[in-house]
Parts: C-alpha cells; sequence; structure tokens
C-alpha cells in the first residue's frame, strides 16, 4: 500500500528576506539573514563591520539599532484580537475552537495562515500570510522526533514532560478537525497525514515555543527577522527592546560590542533556564551556560498516610525539586543552598510535628482542605512551608528528612540503561542528529545528577553537627519510639528542671562554692551535649 504524503507547504528562501521587509517596512541596517548550517538553519549576520554604542541606549533608538520592526508587524496577542475583528473566517475559527490559552491562539494563527498557504482559502492578508512561509519546516525539539525517538528520553527528565505535550497536542489537533466540519471555509480540505496533518499542528506549536520573545508592553509576541537571531550565552553581542515613541522592536548591539564583517549578531534566550528547557523549546541546549538547573519529579511517600493532602494544598502545581549548580564545579561550596523544592519540607512533616488538616466550606459552600500547624492555618503559605519551619526548634530534624527525600530522587541507572548504544542502532542511521542530541542531553543530565548526589551526601553530612538532630537519632537508633517535638518537650522539661534546682549564686553572679569557668568541664561532666540546648 503506497505511503500517503502532505503536499509540501510553500517556502520562500529567507535569503530573499529584504524584499519582504522592505514590503513591510522594516529596516536591516548593515546585517542580514544567512543560512549557518543545515542543523542550525538560519541567523542573522553582518554585511560589514560594525560597532555598539558606547553607552546603554533607553527610550528612542534612532538608527542605532540593526534591526527595526514596526509594532504592526510584530505577532502579539493584541494583533490577534485585532485580526479577528476584520477577518471573519478567522473569526469563526476561534470561536467553533472554544476557549483557548494564549499558545493556543498562537498557534491557531498560524495554522490559519499555514492552510492558507496549502489550500489558499482566500483570507485577508496580513504580513504573516507570507512570513509564515520563512519558517522552517523542521526543528530539532523532540515534540517533532520521529515517534522511534522519544524512547531516547527515558530516564530523563524530559520523558514524562514530552509524552504529556505530545498528548496535548493531539488533543488540540483533534479539536480542530472535530469544528472543522463546521466550518464551511474548511470543508473541502483533507485533515489526514495525507493533507492538513497532526505535524502540521505539532510545527506551528514548535515555531511559537522556539520563537516567542518577552517584549515591553506586548507581552509575548513573534518577532519576525527578529526570530532569525540564534542564541550565545558567553557571547550574545545583542539585546531586543522596544522604542517607547514608536512602539518599534529593535534588535540593538549591547554597549562596545564589535562585529566584523560575516559574524553572526546572537541574543540570550535565557540565563537561568535549564538544558531540558531550551531542548524542550528550541530543540538545542547550552553547554556553557554560567549555571546548570535540572528539574525533577518529586514524589510523595506512598506510605504517608497524609500524601493526598499534602499533595492537595499544592492544587494544580506538579510537586518538583530543581536543582541549580554552577557550570564550573570549582565553584561548588560545601553548605551553599542549590536546590528549591517546598514539597519536600512539607513530606518532611508529619502529623506528630504538628501539622494536621480540616475540610472547610467557603463562602459558596464548597468543600475546601485547609492545612494547619501548631493550629495556625498554613493552607495559602505551602510554598513557603521551609521558611516556616525555620523557626522551629525541630527544624534540623525535619530538614534532615527533606534532604533525604530529595536525594532518593536522584537516579542515573534509567539513563545508563536506556542509552547502551547496541539498543537504538538503527535510530542513528535513521536521523544521526536528533540521535546525537538526545544522547548529548543524556550525558549531560547524567552528570548533573550525579553531581547533584554528591552535594546531597555532602548537604546531609553537614546536618550532623546540630546537637538536637544527633540526640535525636541516637534515641531512634537506641530503639526509642519518640518524635521530634516530644524530643523538644523532653529536653525543655530537663532544662526547666536543672533551673529549679540551680545552686545559689553570690552577689556578683558565682556560684557559691564553684569558681567561673568556661563551663567545659561541666558539659563533659553531662555528657557534653545536653548543655548545648540551654
Amino acid at each position: 500500500m503506497p505511503i500517503l504524503l502532505p503536499d509540501p507547504a510553500p517556502k520562500l528562501n529567507p535569503e530573499v528576506l529584504p524584499t519582504w521587509s522592505r514590503l513591510n517596512n522594516l529596516n536591516l541596517n548593515n546585517v542580514n539573514v544567512t543560512k549557518i548550517s543545515p542543523e542550525i538553519g538560519y541567523g542573522i549576520l553582518a554585511v560589514q563591520d560594525i560597532v555598539g554604542p558606547q553607552h546603554e541606549v533607553t527610550g528612542s533608538f534612532n538608527d542605532l539599532p540593526v534591526l527595526r520592526v514596526p509594532e504592526d508587524v510584530v505577532l502579539s496577542h493584541l494583533a490577534i484580537e485585532e485580526y479577528a475583528k476584520v477577518e471573519p473566517k478567522f473569526r469563526q475559527l476561534l470561536e467553533a475552537y472554544g476557549q483557548a490559552s494564549q499558545r493556543e491562539k498562537f498557534v491557531l494563527y498560524l495554522m490559519f495562515h499555514r492552510i492558507n498557504s496549502r489550500h489558499d482559502i482566500s483570507i485577508l492578508p496580513s504580513p504573516w500570510t507570507e512570513y509564515v512561509k520563512f519558517l522552517p519546516e523542521d526543528i530539532p525539539t523532540p515534540t517533532l522526533w520521529p515517534a522511534s525517538h522519544i524512547p531516547l528520553l527515558h530516564g530523563t527528565e524530559l520523558a514524562e514532560p514530552v509524552q504529556a505535550k505530545l498528548n496535548v497536542l493531539e488533543h488540540e489537533y483533534d479539536r480542530l478537525v472535530q469544528i472543522s466540519q463546521d466550518l464551511l471555509f474548511l470543508q473541502d480540505i483533507s485533515f489526514s497525514p495525507a493533507g492538513i496533518a497532526l505535524r502540521d499542528w505539532q510545527l506551528a506549536d514548535a515555531w511559537f515555543r522556539s520563537r516567542a520573545l518577552e517584549i515591553p508592553g506586548l507581552g509575548t509576541c513573534m518577532v519576525p527577522v527578529l526570530d532569525m537571531a540564534n542564541h550565545n550565552a558567553t557571547n550574545h553581542n545583542a539585546y531586543w527592546d522596544r522604542e517607547s515613541a514608536t512602539g518599534d522592536v529593535v534588535l540593538m548591539l549591547r554597549p562596545g560590542a564589535a562585529v566584523a564583517k560575516g559574524e553572526e549578531i546572537c541574543i540570550n534566550y535565557g540565563a537561568d533556564r535549564s538544558a531540558a528547557e531550551y531542548l524542550f523549546a528550541y530543540g538545542m541546549f547550552d553547554m556553557d551556560s554560567a549555571v546548570r538547573p535540572i528539574t525533577l519529579p518529586f514524589h510523595f511517600a506512598t506510605t504517608d498516610p497524609l500524601a493526598g493532602a499534602k499533595h492537595a494544598v499544592f492544587k494544580t502545581r506538579t510537586p518538583q525539586l530543581r536543582i541549580t549548580l554552577p557550570n564550573d564545579l570549582a565553584e561548588y561550596e560545601r553548605g551553599q543552598r542549590y536546590w528549591e523544592c517546598p514539597y519536600a519540607y512539607l513530606s518532611a512533616l508529619n502529623a506528630e510535628d504538628g501539622l494536621t488538616f480540616q475540610a472547610a466550606q467557603d463562602l459558596e459552600g464548597r468543600q475546601e482542605l485547609h492545612m494547619f500547624l501548631d493550629d495556625e492555618d498554613i493552607t495559602d503559605k505551602a510554598m513557603d512551608i521551609e521558611s516556616l519551619l525555620k523557626d522551629l526548634a525541630i527544624w534540623p530534624v525535619i530538614n534532615f528528612r527533606a534532604i533525604q527525600m530529595m536525594k532518593a530522587e536522584l537516579s542515573v541507572d534509567d539513563i545508563l540503561r536506556n542509552f547502551d548504544i547496541t539498543k537504538h542502532e538503527e535510530l542513528w542511521d535513521d536521523k544521526p542528529y536528533t540521535y546525537a542530541l538526545a544522547a548529548q542531553f543524556a550525558y549531560t543530565e547524567a552528570q548533573l545528577i550525579q553531581t547533584a548526589t554528591q552535594y546531597f551526601e555532602s548537604a546531609a553530612a553537614a546536618q550532623f553537627e546540630d546537637s538536637f538532630l544527633q540526640v535525636y537519632l541516637q534515641a531512634v537508633n537506641n530503639g526509642a519510639d519518640i518524635s521530634p517535638r516530644q524530643l523538644e518537650a523532653l529536653i525543655g522539661e530537663k532544662i526547666g528542671k536543672r533551673h529549679e534546682t540551680r545552686p545559689q549564686e553570690g552577689a556578683n553572679g558565682d556560684v557559691l562554692g564553684v569558681s567561673k569557668g568556661n563551663g567545659k568541664e561541666e558539659m563533659e561532666e553531662n555528657g557534653g551535649g545536653e548543655e548545648d540546648f540551654s
């Protein structure tokens, strides 16, 4: 049976962008869009030596920008709303689709123009009617990988998010197919692998995710030509801004930057993003970033009777452990905090520590779950639970538990087992760039997890210096059935009794019959630990 391939969408060579730019009043100043490589695609290159301004420029940029894009060419949520007012077919599409997120509206707009480029549904033209023909047909983001390559992510932090994203995109595409039957201008179009396929929707989504920027005053936008600028963490010689007087979006060289003829002009997509975030959005990741974050799922203990309630107070948030280690491991410092995970600290808190949950009704009669710590309602402080616990005497025990729980989430076994080269040899032959990208990402993540494991081991060891934790662990190891709160009360009781039977002091503060010392003798006599709590 022959394989049905979709009709190719008409494409325009980005090297003819200057013509499109002139027609739409964009200004390219001593730069042009040129192909960098088959893997990287296109980028913005200097056509002659150019130098940035001596000082930072704000407000009005005059003729300094290397690229100026008029506001009416920028695709923003406002531009999409305005287009729907004047293009009845697009308005019908939005209304039929129903409730849509901001991302879905961008994807619908791009799909509307892509469908028109394939089938000429006679839409009201906009600058993007032709610009979508410049956009690439392939982006190495995992949502566009062949299905056979998705298992390469097994064991990494991207395995679950990518599969979840693919499920969402398929559901959204199915909605589009369903409503197309009720839209006259789409009824003659085939929504199938041989027509407008799921991959078209996935591609439009990838266009948005890989090219969207945050523009001052406009929010999330897609900016034509500026979206051809590539990322460079260590040598981003340019930045984008918005001119206050005109609303134009501009690309500026950084103060003092010098770009020689033929050199690339690069921006920074974001310094604090993880390799997983870069790969997910852009189909690439940066090995030269100053920090190397990793985000892993955090799992509440299945043996915890309060696990369901703890998970519920975070509502729609997905429990995660985020670790940010310096790229230069020589900068690693013992005791420095590199993690963020409020879920671990709530997971480490038990009923005997003063944690309780109660159901209550809101003003409209709906049931709500409330969380209490020592009778104080902390329902709205779940994300800040760590700071609430730090002032408690039992904090050393809770912190130690949380560190152990976070460490338990770290494992490279699945990654290493999955990347046995013999298991995926045929994938290398099929699409070597995707395979190499997945392998490099898996190796980078395994390295980070191994380093993070060492860090948590060091952090746990540092906790042993706390005397309260020492006493608690010693009691538990000796078989005592005692909670941290019970230990706190017991220690407080002993301290109280000691003060009640304290020897009489003289007028000068000396204990009668005992000369003043540094307390060392008494600590040694009493076992060396208890006086630390007085």
